[in-house]
């Protein structure tokens, strides 16, 4: 995608589902003060996952690396009544950090912080709710697993799942 494509992207995305408004706007930069790293995704990144979820009826997800809270509260702020956001995050201080997150922005009783490895979730969750029992998995943990984590879960998103 070029630059310019991505800018109109960002504009329409800001226009359809609004500003990174609220205690939203603020989390990355209290993580950072925190000591977690500034390596969040960006808030159109986060409209676009809100966007995304909203579309497709989302009552089940996955989200791969958790950090502050920042991307998973925008999923678990798109997700249909009941929904069940599993957030995998082995770092205690960065797990911690993103339970306060979901907490402050009224989601903490949609998410489940997992605290261990991804592929350990991904085995753990498949094993629970077996074969094309999720509507969205979102991957932004340690890049070089991406493929394992691909592997592992290919089988668990539904049909028409994101």
């Amino acid at each position: 995608m070029t630059p310019e494509r991505w800018a109109k992207t960002c504009a329409y995305l800001g226009g359809v589902v609004g500003g990174d408004e609220g205690a939203l706007a603020g989390i990355m930069e209290r993580a950072v003060r925190a000591g977690i790293p500034d390596i969040a995704v960006s808030a159109d990144v986060g409209r676009l996952l809100l966007l995304l979820t909203r579309m497709t009826g989302v009552r089940r997800a996955l989200e791969l690396g958790t950090l502050a809270g920042y991307s998973g509260t925008w999923i678990a702020r798109g997700m249909e009544d009941g929904g069940r956001l599993y957030t995998v995050e082995p770092e205690a201080k960065h797990a911690d950090f993103a339970a306060r997150t979901f907490e402050e922005n009224g989601v903490g009783d949609r998410v489940t912080i997992m605290r261990t490895t991804a592929l350990e979730a991904i085995s753990s969750l498949h094993g629970e709710y077996g074969d094309a029992s999720f509507d969205l998995i979102f991957a932004d943990a340690i890049k070089s697993e991406y493929p394992d984590y691909w592997r592992a879960c290919r089988g668990m998103i539904r049909r028409g799942g994101v």
